[in-house]
């Protein structure tokens, strides 16, 4: 036989973020810097003891994108983001960050072919002790013959990672996840335009 007591909770939340962005000839781009922050607070009260808690989470994302010759465009991205889970009773902080990169070029050096490479970081700190590196590439190429024939060759997970970890917060607790990631992919494909 199960029961159900109905226990008081307490929260608030509020949430800030910006973001800005200017063109620069010099460059011939865009360079743009978001940001955000978030502050969670609450309690359980568990046979009339009260357990406070807050959670706050903050982020910072600069991005640049150049068309650094007319066959070749560039855009480079990186977020820095950290997480604090501050328990008020017993006076334990805990903190992690996280941070991700992706740069991608576009090379299109005649009206016949295309080729885009994309390349992405991940550093997650899954606990205090413990972080990991993890590093993605892709690969897409694109010929088109005369008569309206095209050929293409996507490649999807270069280096063949297979599996992908973070910690994510909720409330009072912190959480591992671990997903599982596609094989390396490759497909060609070959189309008619008319």
């Amino acid at each position: 036989m199960n029961s159900y007591i109905s226990q008081d909770n307490r929260s608030d939340m509020w949430l800030a973020s910006g973001n800005v962005s200017k063109g620069l000839e010099a460059i011939k781009g865009i360079v743009s810097l978001r940001s955000s922050f978030s502050n969670f607070e609450g309690a359980t009260f568990q046979n009339g003891i009260e357990s406070a808690y807050a959670s706050d989470s903050w982020s910072i994302t600069p991005k640049i994108t150049s068309r650094i010759a007319q066959w070749w465009n560039v855009s480079y991205e990186l977020t820095f983001a950290q997480n604090w889970l501050r328990m008020k009773d017993i006076d334990r902080v805990s903190s992690y960050k996280n941070i991700s990169q992706q740069l991608s070029s576009y090379f299109t050096p005649s009206k016949k072919w295309y080729l885009q490479l994309t390349g992405e970081h991940y550093y997650n700190e899954i606990t205090q002790d413990v972080s990991k590196h993890f590093l993605l590439a892709d690969a897409e190429f694109t010929y088109s013959f005369t008569g309206g024939w095209e050929f293409n060759l996507l490649v999807r997970n270069i280096f063949n990672q297979s599996v992908y970890s973070y910690t994510s917060y909720d409330g009072l607790t912190s959480m591992s996840r671990e997903y599982q990631i596609r094989p390396r992919n490759v497909v060609a494909s070959v189309f008619f335009r008319f």
